[in-house]
């Protein structure tokens, strides 16, 4: 998820909520304080990284990813 650059230092600043503690979702911070969250659809695979061998597949696909390159 991109964020801008003032954005981590505000969620750091958020107490947790209760909601986002609950389901662990660090997002829930964000919209239980009333900040807007904007997501916009995105052309390229994505993968979330929920369990150990979730990161080992991420890891083998950002081997392989041009777009790393470009970072």
């Amino acid at each position: 998820m991109p964020f801008r650059r003032d954005a981590p230092l505000q969620f750091a600043a958020l107490p947790p909520t209760p909601l986002e503690i609950a389901e662990s979702i660090d997002m829930n911070r964000y919209l239980q304080h009333g900040v807007r969250v904007r997501m916009v659809e995105t052309g390229f695979d994505t993968h979330a990284v929920d369990s150990p061998a979730d990161l080992v597949l991420v890891e083998q696909l950002m081997r392989n990813d041009p777009l790393l390159g470009a970072y």
